[in-house]
Parts: structure tokens; C-alpha cells; sequence
């Protein structure tokens, strides 16, 4: 291989994913320094964080189980 086939294969393999990690890295900085405080893990601001509630698992939503263990929009095997 000549000098310039040496020269663009470093420049490929080596060069451009290196500036695109760089590139990356500072962004990602960036972006992590212009983050409000009060929601980074361990950040100097301190308080209560809202939870997200959810109905429990073995009801439904207006708070009533069905009735039979089937839901209407299922059929059983004779109904098919």
C-alpha cells in the first residue's frame, strides 16, 4: 500500500470516529450542565418528588372486579 492509501485508511478507521466521540461527549456534557438541578441524582436542591399512583392490580379501574373471570369481549370455546 502507498503513503496516501496509509494516510486515508488512519484518517477513516481512526480519525473520524475519534472526533465523532468527541463531538458526542461534549454534547452529552453540555446537555448534563444545563440540567436542572432538582433532578439530577444527588443535586443540591432537596424535596419531595411526586409519585405516580396507580390503581391496584386486582381491580379495575372504577374499583369493581367483573364479574365472571371472562371479560365481555371474550368467548369461551362453545360461543365461537
Amino acid at each position: 500500500m502507498s503513503g496516501m492509501e496509509w494516510f486515508l485508511l488512519v484518517v477513516v478507521v481512526i480519525l473520524v470516529p475519534l472526533a465523532i466521540a468527541v463531538v458526542v461527549t461534549l454534547w452529552t456534557l453540555e446537555q448534563a450542565r444545563k440540567r436542572n438541578p432538582r433532578n439530577r441524582a444527588g443535586g443540591k436542591v432537596s424535596g419531595a418528588k411526586r409519585k405516580a399512583t396507580r390503581p391496584p392490580q386486582n381491580e379495575t379501574v372504577s374499583g369493581t372486579a367483573p364479574a365472571s373471570g371472562t371479560t365481555p369481549d371474550r368467548r369461551t370455546s362453545d360461543q365461537a
